[in-house]
């Protein structure tokens, strides 16, 4: 569907986003005082006072995606990969010293490696695939947060319908 968007004000493809908001109304703390543990546990009251869709493009829609935290994870991921092939090549030739660098470097660094890739096609599934309906929900919130109260709290659709189903219950 293409209209204006809401965020940037082009006139593109994207979709409308719909959130919910409400306010803080109350919070009730317990305590309780056990042999050897001290708890206590706070609920707090949400009054609930509406919803609102915005149209957002589909740039702005993926414009938060992780793309930093990935690159960043593959940057560590070579830098200690790296580190653990001339650990391993230099200096540990003693039986037990060997297998040190393997745990601290390799594997760390074939972990990160691998949160690369699925980073990566996560990003790409978004960006090609579906655009994000997290991101596209946090811009619309960002778009109508000033008019509606900072104060206020807002629930995307997912934390919604868990909030929902508690209070169903």
């Amino acid at each position: 569907m293409e209209e204006t968007c809401q965020k940037c004000g082009a006139f593109s493809e994207g979709q409308i986003y719909t959130f919910h908001y409400g306010e803080l109304s109350d919070t009730h703390t317990t305590n309780a005082d056990f042999i050897l543990v001290e708890m206590s546990s706070t609920k707090k009251i949400y009054k609930i006072l509406g919803e609102e869709s915005v149209f957002i493009c589909n740039k702005c829609a993926t414009a938060k995606l992780g793309w930093k935290s990935t690159i960043g994870s593959l940057l560590l991921a070579l830098t200690l990969f790296v580190l653990g092939i001339m650990v391993l090549k230099d200096q540990y030739s003693e039986s037990v010293m060997a297998w040190m660098p393997v745990i601290f470097c390799l594997c760390p660094g074939l972990l990160l490696f691998l949160a690369f890739v699925i980073g990566i096609f996560e990003l790409l599934g978004k960006v090609i695939i579906n655009p994000n309906k997290n991101t596209g929900e946090m811009a619309a919130i960002e778009v109508r947060k000033k008019d509606l109260g900072a104060h206020r709290v807002f629930w995307k659709s997912k934390e919604y319908s868990k909030l929902k189903r508690i209070i169903l219950n």
